[in-house]
């Protein structure tokens, strides 16, 4: 078995006919965080998953974010790279098979870049990759949405009469500077309309937690809240003195994420909540931690590969 240079177990690769080896590379991409126990939980869940389901594979990390790849090859304790440095690697080990999986939530900004990138580097590269695809982040169909809700629900603590479940996304409003360079290509944002979208999904996620829950679960996103918190007060549709679980709706949620719900700062979700007489816990878990959203992603690297679905070359 080769390591690759993170230090983890990879498989050879094939042998082609004239004897010379052949390999296959899977890429999971994620934004990052700079939380070692969270990114084993969750980043690393969705990237064990994928190598299980891949056996024939190379399996490599890349991270959006320059500032969390930056701040964790300070750490000196593994190897973090860019999308760039990863497609590097996988060139350097003579792929000439190519299947990236991002573990985004939406077909946003971070996955219109991720795209730009990923064409920039193959056009720069035609001697490697001969094959390439592009997986589907996560909540892409209206099935992929109807099995992710299950996938939270079924992994939910009981939530007894008049329990609510407040599930809360990030949303793409107001990204951040390091989320707009995360791809590391230098481009503009090429998901235009990427705004009106997230208003649009979070609509469609509301109502199918709604649905699915029998008006037990909610959704919204932390973008929502930060333009009009009454929008997400108006949805739990419950008294004051009810109890409403939050429950992060991000693949890994990172503490900055969590000070931000469950804090206990004055204009967090918690804080604002227990103001309106609500009683507020909060379920620190990323979606990365749940089987059935690692299930989700795998079958999308799966379909990618299988129906060349998003085939770059």
């Amino acid at each position: 078995m080769k390591r690759r240079k993170n230090g983890k177990a990879a498989p050879e690769g094939e042998k082609s006919p004239d004897g010379g080896k052949r390999m296959k590379a899977v890429l999971a991409v994620s934004f990052g965080t700079t939380v070692d126990e969270t990114r084993e939980k969750t980043i690393g869940a969705v990237e064990r998953e994928l190598a299980e389901a891949f056996p024939e594979h190379q399996l490599f990390r890349a991270f959006t974010s320059q500032k969390i790849v930056k701040a964790l090859k300070k750490t000196g304790k593994g190897s973090f790279c860019t999308v760039w440095e990863a497609l590097d690697e996988i060139a350097e080990r003579g792929a000439d098979e190519l299947t990236v999986q991002p573990t985004f939530l939406t077909a946003g900004g971070e996955y219109g870049r991720l795209r730009s990138t990923l064409s920039e580097w193959l056009l720069a590269h035609p001697s490697v990759c001969k094959k390439a695809y592009l997986g589907k982040p996560l909540l892409d169909t209206a099935e992929d949405r109807i099995q992710a809700v299950r996938a939270v629900r079924e992994e939910l603590p009981a939530l007894h009469n008049g329990e609510i479940c407040l599930l809360a996304g990030h949303g793409t409003v107001g990204a951040s500077n390091d989320e707009r360079e995360g791809s590391g290509s230098g481009r503009e944002d090429p998901a235009s309309g990427a705004e009106k979208k997230m208003e649009n999904l979070s609509d469609a996620m509301e109502a199918l937690a709604c649905e699915m829950s029998r008006g037990a679960m909610h959704f919204a996103t932390l973008e929502e809240a930060e333009r009009d918190f009454e929008t997400v007060i108006r949805r739990l549709k419950v008294s004051p003195g009810a109890h409403i679980l939050l429950v992060p709706f991000m693949l890994s949620a990172g503490l900055h994420i969590l000070r931000d719900i469950g804090g206990e700062g004055e204009n967090t979700w918690k804080s604002r909540l227990k103001e309106r007489g609500f009683q507020v816990s909060l379920l620190e878990r990323g979606l990365g931690e749940y089987r059935g959203i690692r299930e989700i992603y795998v079958s999308h690297a799966r379909r990618a590969e299988s129906f060349k679905a998003e085939a770059l070359r």
